[in-house]
């Protein structure tokens, strides 16, 4: 947690929100997911922190996730002025959500790529998932239930993240401070 901790602070000067104090959890839970409550209050299980391979990869999931939070907290404003209505994010709002997340993570000096190697990850997660070597996860648990990793996805996080940087940084020579 206090790696993430850290990663997390310097994302946060770089958010739409920096005045947000955000905070991060660990949930003891193999399940691959993450999520963000209202307030701020970030979420990763062990399961998903075990698959990322750089501090990039989880800084684009925590900016991911935070963006998120700035985007609900517009639409809260809108809906108490009676102009919409929250409901569950969409595939528009999750391409949204990295376009954003990407942009923190290169303003905070993390590799954008990384958003894009997380969800290769993810894609050869959900094969392992529906191949014949499952055991039989619940996919209403999964990552992937309320994230989906589709090509556009992907394509679009390797746009943006080729807009951002010329090439992937080698993020490598950070795993070590990472699962330190």
């Amino acid at each position: 947690e206090r790696a993430l901790a850290t990663i997390l602070q310097r994302l946060v000067p770089f958010s739409e929100r920096a005045e947000l104090r955000d905070s991060v959890t660990v949930l003891d839970s193999p399940t691959i997911n993450a999520f963000a409550l209202p307030d701020g209050q970030l979420f990763v299980t062990r399961g998903l922190v075990a698959i990322v391979n750089d501090p990039s990869e989880i800084a684009a999931v925590l900016a991911h996730e935070m963006a998120h939070v700035t985007a609900r907290r517009a639409a809260e404003r809108a809906m108490a002025l009676g102009a919409m209505s929250l409901a569950s994010f969409s595939r528009a709002q999750e391409l949204e959500a990295d376009v954003v997340g990407m942009r923190v993570l290169a303003r905070a000096g993390f590799d954008p790529f990384g958003q894009v190697r997380f969800l290769e990850t993810m894609d050869r997660m959900q094969a392992l998932q529906a191949g014949p070597f499952a055991r039989g996860a619940d996919p209403a648990e999964s990552f992937l239930a309320t994230h989906p990793s589709t090509p556009e996805r992907l394509a679009a996080a390797l746009a943006e993240a080729r807009r951002l940087a010329p090439a992937p940084a080698d993020g490598a020579v950070d795993r070590d401070a990472l699962l330190g």
